[in-house]
């Protein structure tokens, strides 16, 4: 194998769970045993050039894929700087160069096959997040509206935490497809905090900085629907929270009542995997309330159908199902061991049907306590296992297994 020249990579481009991966993934592709934390490139990188880990030979390769594009480009930046450093994707494609690229390094980001998160690098020094979006036109609306949000919030200086969105950001769009995309920041406030980096002085701050952030939202008659921890980044100081994910941004005179109670509870869900009840509770108290008539009939989701058995439930059934959902999708506390519920959630979703998803509901109506427990330790390791697969079957082929059904399947037939 030839060198590995230059600086050490950077560490944060691959999580905990990655480097295990990569790790199989490379013993798997090179026959051997290969020290993921001597690496000086990115392993994904290694393993498409067959070996060869010299950053000179990868840039030749990588402007090899630099392919003359034969459709439109639309390119906003959020400074003349930024925008010449993508310049190169006004004569090449984007999207046949972003092919090149490796996943993104948070194994949660495995979460939505179809949608694209990638690591970019143009020189294996500068590292990029690369986001698809759903909308060019709309992403970059509720971006600067929350870019005015936060400056708003901080002239209003009622936190000691500083709000702010990313500086340095690229929108994108090619073939109808659209990209965002923002300096690499390493690990999400919410891995931060599954990784114990705050102290409880600081999340104190970030608990009183995300209410008071909520309500001043509330009272532009504003709602972020994606507060939540994956979309925030936290300065080494602690000093700031900077926000990441501009999908979703609602006028609050707009949205019917149950449309609010919705999205309320999952707000809260979004932080269940790393925040006790109360401290949630604390992000969002004084915000509105809503009464609606809870005996209105609703049409069941999938969901719902299979674990009530009916085409059509009560809005009282409807909320009762979603407070079931929360009390799945949290941080569950196993002997020594944490099940994150919310992950599990995620990639049920994202992975499997509505019938397999709907067996966690059944499982947790026919189990007891401990088999519950046993069945939720279980179903997380089975995650891992696709996921690593997953990964390993971008690179080998291999197939994927499907361990995720064979623990839904035992849970439901108890």
């Amino acid at each position: 194998m030839d060198q590995l020249d230059g600086n050490k990579m950077n560490n944060e481009l691959l999580s905990e769970n990655f480097k295990q991966w990569y790790s199989t993934v490379l013993s798997k592709v090179f026959g051997k045993q290969i020290d993921i934390n001597g690496l000086k490139i990115h392993p994904h990188f290694l393993i498409n050039n067959k070996g060869v880990g010299s950053s000179v030979e990868i840039i030749k390769s990588l402007k090899k894929g630099l392919v003359k594009r034969d459709s439109k480009i639309k390119m906003v930046g959020s400074s003349e700087r930024v925008r010449k450093s993508f310049l190169l994707f006004k004569k090449y494609s984007f999207i046949k160069y972003l092919k090149l690229m490796p996943i993104i390094t948070s194994a949660d980001i495995l979460q939505n096959p179809n949608k694209v998160c990638a690591l970019l690098t143009l020189d294996l020094k500068n590292w990029y997040a690369v986001v698809e979006a759903k909308n060019f036109d709309d992403y970059l609306h509720t971006l600067k509206t929350l870019k005015k949000l936060t400056h708003g919030f901080e002239k209003k200086s009622i936190s000691p935490i500083r709000l702010s969105v990313i500086n340095d950001w690229m929108l994108i769009k090619e073939d109808g497809k659209a990209f965002f995309i923002s300096k690499f920041l390493g690990k999400t406030l919410e891995q931060k905090f599954k990784d114990d980096q705050i102290n409880e002085n600081t999340k104190e701050k970030i608990l009183d900085c995300l209410n008071k952030f909520a309500l001043y939202c509330e009272d532009k008659n504003l709602y972020w629907r994606d507060l939540a921890p994956r979309n925030m980044f936290l300065s080494k100081d602690g000093k700031t929270i900077t926000l990441i994910d501009f999908e979703n941004l609602f006028d609050t005179t707009k949205m019917i009542p149950l449309t609010r109670i919705y999205w309320d509870k999952f707000r809260k869900v979004w932080f269940a995997d790393v925040l006790d009840k109360s401290d949630i509770d604390h992000i969002y108290d004084g915000l509105q309330s809503f009464s609606i008539d809870e005996q209105s009939l609703l049409d069941s989701d999938l969901l719902e159908k299979n674990y009530f058995g009916k085409d059509k439930i009560t809005t009282k059934l409807h909320l009762d199902f979603l407070d079931l959902t929360a009390n799945f999708e949290k941080r569950h506390i196993i002997g020594k061991n944490i099940v994150y519920g919310h992950r599990i959630g995620l990639y049920l979703s994202d992975f499997h049907s509505s019938d397999d998803e709907s067996k966690v509901y059944l499982a947790m109506k026919k189990l007891n306590t401990n088999d519950w427990n046993k069945f939720l330790s279980n179903l997380q390791k089975a995650v891992d296992i696709e996921q690593q697969n997953y990964l390993i079957s971008l690179y080998t082929g291999m197939p994927r297994t499907n361990k995720v059904g064979e623990v839904l399947k035992l849970g439901s037939d108890k």
